[in-house]
């Protein structure tokens, strides 16, 4: 009874008033709500927004600030009620958060009662903590036992807590270097491609002084950023085999127990997936595909699309057009999409742009009749992705290719010649050699169409050093999706070309 006691006792010296969480019977009206119900469903992107809706003033407004106060406070409060149960939850993370639940209680009831209180919560945080391998707050409850066991006389308790804090600490010190080997090379990798020969060296000396740790210790967190940061060493040696294999391993070492979280055994095999296209192992690709979507039917939007993603890409790399076509029409077409980040929504818009060019060119079939396809708005395409027409690190190279392929095939040459001359001041100002090559080497290529008139035989021969330059350079993944080549350039300049005539194509104007 002595925890009851406890709790009873700061309960009943501190009076309950009612609690004050979101969803209090009889309250789903006034301003309060008019802001939960906004942010949930999106109807306020901004902090401006909802306060011009809700009092027509700024967001600097008095009230608004003291509104967004209170709803703060109340959603914390009701944070402490979430009901974890559900499918997309697995063992381990239930327990993580019944831990954490467990553990603020006990802080809780010990800012009151001291620690002569029994602490029988730390003690089933800690046996809970060891079982899910949740070390940081297993080092934790073992400190507040070992005070307990002193201000007792325990010296059994004692001996046995200096034992596991020890233990924990060199296991939590290992876990929180993986993450920081993983955080600090994972960042810069999916930042620039041009300092990886650096990066290499460096992840090299650290897989040395990490290695060990991964191999002694049996804990998720570990397994999973070590691993993890293995794979991404061997990425930034262009070694995609033992990549996959570095996530093999991890992988069969989280599935011996129940101890892995789902998101952890998802990031592995999403990393598999990202090798498998740059190694054009489509077939394994896409068994790595379906795996993966298991993990995020129930669980994170984002997750989800990006698995979509690289399974649109997959089949697009793999010239299964008619296949994309579908992925790309279930993806935009899903519930989910609705609440996607503005972001992923614009690489889908691009994705879209391609889809509609090889939907135009007669490589994808629909089953629209011919006079019902709408065309597509390059101006509407355009003005809906404005990040990307800001963006000056080559995200916006499918963007500037796309336009032109649209207008080559519908034969507006002094479009055509426009967008070349842009091209060719955004190619000199922003696209690097070592960063970008493949595309610099294909918007050379493209820059040829006006300097042969759109002659087709005219533009292989002065495209010809530079395709050659593309053939000898292999296709290599940048850290983020939307930066891979939609379509390979190589079997895009063969669509360029299947535009072309032999005959010259004289607009007025010469690039």
């Amino acid at each position: 009874m002595g925890l009851l006691n406890e709790m009873i006792s700061v309960l009943g010296r501190h009076k309950l008033k009612r609690i004050e969480v979101i969803g209090n019977p009889g309250e789903s009206t006034g301003k309060l709500y008019d802001l939960y119900n906004g942010l949930q469903s999106g109807l306020f992107k901004t902090e401006e927004e909802a306060a011009q809706a809700i009092y027509n003033a700024p967001a600097s407004d008095r009230r608004f600030q003291k509104l967004k106060n209170k709803l703060k406070t109340r959603l914390i409060n009701s944070l402490m009620f979430v009901d974890p149960n559900l499918p997309r939850f697995n063992d381990a993370s239930v327990a993580r958060f019944n831990c954490l639940k467990l553990f603020t209680a006990q802080q809780v009831l010990d800012f009151y009662m001291g620690v002569q209180g029994v602490g029988e919560l730390h003690a089933k945080v800690l046996k809970e903590a060891e079982k899910f391998g949740i070390n940081y707050l297993a080092l934790e409850a073992s400190r507040v036992i070992r005070r307990r066991a002193v201000i007792k006389g325990n010296v059994k308790l004692l001996r046995q807590m200096n034992e596991k804090i020890r233990y924990y600490q060199k296991l939590v010190e290992a876990e929180c270097m993986a993450e920081e080997f993983y955080f600090d090379v994972g960042m810069a990798f999916s930042r620039s491609r041009g300092i990886q020969s650096q990066l290499l060296e460096e992840a090299i000396q650290r897989e040395e002084q990490l290695r060990p740790y991964v191999d002694r210790y049996n804990s998720p967190s570990l397994t999973y950023f070590g691993y993890h940061f293995f794979a991404l060493r061997y990425m930034l040696g262009k070694d995609y085999a033992s990549s996959i294999r570095e996530c093999q391993t991890g992988l069969k070492k989280l599935e011996l127990g129940e101890r892995s979280i789902d998101l952890h055994r998802f990031s592995l095999m999403f990393r598999m997936l990202q090798c498998h296209l740059q190694l054009k192992n489509y077939e394994e690709g896409e068994k790595v595909v379906q795996e993966c979507l298991k993990f995020t039917e129930t669980g994170s939007v984002h997750n989800h699309f990006i698995t979509r993603e690289m399974h649109f890409l997959l089949n697009l790399h793999s010239a299964e057009y008619q296949n994309g076509y579908e992925i790309y029409l279930e993806a935009i077409n899903s519930e989910k999409y609705k609440v996607l980040n503005s972001q992923l929504k614009e690489n889908w818009k691009i994705y879209g742009a391609f889809v509609q060019y090889l939907v135009e060119i007669g490589i994808i079939k629909t089953d629209e009749e011919p006079e019902s396809k709408a065309k597509f708005r390059l101006g509407k395409f355009l003005n809906e992705v404005p990040n990307y027409s800001k963006d000056k690190r080559g995200l916006n190279i499918p963007i500037l290719i796309i336009q032109i392929l649209f207008l080559l095939h519908r034969g507006r040459f002094s479009d055509v010649i426009d967008r070349t001359e842009a091209l060719n001041t955004y190619v000199y100002r922003y696209l690097k050699k070592d960063e970008n090559y493949r595309s610099n080497c294909f918007v050379k290529m493209i820059l040829t169409l006006p300097q042969a008139d759109f002659h087709k035989q005219g533009v292989i021969r002065k495209a010809n050093k530079y395709y050659q330059k593309l053939l000898a350079e292999p296709l290599e993944l940048s850290g983020e999706s939307s930066e891979i080549e939609i379509i390979p350039y190589e079997r895009l300049w063969e669509m360029v070309l299947d535009s072309l005539e032999d005959k010259f194509q004289r607009s007025g104007k010469r690039y």
